[in-house]
């Protein structure tokens, strides 16, 4: 199940843990994501203090169930912070408020560690201001969700960065528990539907995440293409291998759009009559109408689909009801056109 880490009403991370989880296997994995030892973690669920040696099923913590954090005064507060390294990388970081600039680079660094960048020299900007690593970030009064952009310079040589700090060395290298892992939110792009967003595992592949995207969306895995910066993405790897993190983008293109739902052809047809394409659910067809048909013609005709199977239904336009009286072409509906059918089942 997932679990959301809360602290003075801010959602730091998510977890993906089970029933028979430890508290103190909890404290471990925020330790790893927060650099914030356990001993200086106070958990607790509507009120009740968790103990380490319990288990979340001792809690009767459900599924999606949320934790407050509370930390010693010398935390302050932890506020997840937005670093733009270019338009398409943005990155989620959790740090304390009363963190100096310096602090923040070095994280950076750690978090995104890519080769080709040096955050050492790099100038950190937010608002109006070039932030001096001596400084704290409450003193540029940066709150949640910030957004700091990374501008950088072109060196001749790479300069070392600096060493990046770090509150829980008992922790840093030490392997989580396989039932506490941790989770980010992902969010998919469509070109024909909604946006919507999942809570992944960042570790297991992609092929491994499309059978979760067609229990969202009925795509099946075959015909699920990830798309990353304008460029197919091989399913064997992970989220991790491609620097995906929290919040990001992935655009899914669904190539079972052509054979399933094709254009008309142009030619000679019945200049009074028109295709239009119906969908029921996840499943869409066409059908060829009469231009002067009503709407309650077409629901008459649709009862002998199988996809209806007798059914009352409601026909909707762009998201407007059809009125049963009214033909489609006054309605505006047009060669082409995609009206959703709901079913009221008796």
């Amino acid at each position: 199940m997932q679990l959301r880490i809360i602290h003075r009403g801010s959602e730091l991370l998510t977890l993906s843990v089970e029933v028979d989880t430890s508290v103190l296997q909890v404290k471990a994995a925020i330790a790893k994501a927060l650099r914030i030892p356990p001993n200086d973690q106070t958990l607790t669920f509507k009120g009740v203090y968790l103990e380490d040696s319990r288990s979340l099923n001792d809690y009767e913590i459900a599924k999606l169930g949320a934790l407050e954090l509370y930390l010693p005064l010398k935390y302050q507060k932890i506020i997840p912070v937005r670093v733009a390294i270019s338009p398409e990388e943005v990155y989620s970081i959790p740090i304390r408020s009363n963190a100096t600039v310096a602090e923040l680079r070095a994280e950076i660094a750690t978090r995104v560690g890519h080769q080709n960048h040096n955050f050492a020299n790099a100038f950190l900007v937010y608002s109006h201001w070039i932030l001096e690593d001596l400084r704290r970030l409450n003193e540029y009064e940066i709150g949640d969700n910030a957004c700091i952009t990374v501008a950088r310079v072109l060196e001749p040589e790479k300069q070392p960065s600096n060493e990046p700090y770090d509150y829980c060395d008992d922790f840093a290298t030490e392997r989580l528990p396989a039932p506490c892992r941790r989770m980010i939110s992902v969010h998919f792009l469509k070109e024909d539907g909604d946006p919507f967003t999942l809570i992944l595992d960042p570790s297991k592949p992609l092929k491994i995440i499309s059978k979760i995207v067609e229990e969202k969306t009925g795509i099946p895995e075959e015909n699920q293409t990830f798309i990353i910066s304008g460029r197919d993405v091989d399913k064997e790897k992970t989220l991790d291998s491609l620097n995906i993190t929290e919040g990001d983008s992935v655009y899914l293109s669904d190539n079972q759009v052509r054979t399933i739902y094709p254009t008309t052809k142009r030619g000679p047809m019945n200049r009074n009559g028109m295709v239009i394409y119906f969908e029921v659910g996840k499943e869409r067809f066409s059908m060829f109408i009469q231009g002067d048909s009503t709407v309650k013609d077409v629901q008459q005709k649709l009862q002998n689909h199988p996809s209806v199977k007798g059914g009352k239904t409601d026909l909707y336009y762009k998201n407007v009801r059809l009125e049963s009286r009214r033909t489609l072409t006054e309605c505006g509906v047009s060669n082409g056109g995609v009206i959703k059918v709901k079913i009221h089942y008796l």
